[in-house]
């Protein structure tokens, strides 16, 4: 089981959403790479969500809070 803190979760929403733009220093980024959430290519400078990660993007995506309380 992955154990994200808030900042790692909130990065690799940021990384499938504007890759582009991530600062590919921050420590989060190893933490992702770690966990195989992300790849990270150096040809273009960007990260890139593996199938792992968008996999866990769309699981928390459809998990909604009604769920968790009702």
């Amino acid at each position: 089981m992955i154990m994200l803190s808030p900042h790692e979760f909130s990065t690799l929403m940021l990384i499938s959403h504007a890759a582009q733009t991530i600062d590919l220093g921050l420590a989060e980024i190893d933490a992702l790479v770690r966990h195989q959430l992300i790849l990270l290519d150096s040809e273009q400078n960007q990260a890139i969500l593996t199938p792992y990660g968008y996999r866990l993007l769309e699981m928390l995506s459809s998990w909604s809070c009604s769920d968790r309380f009702f």
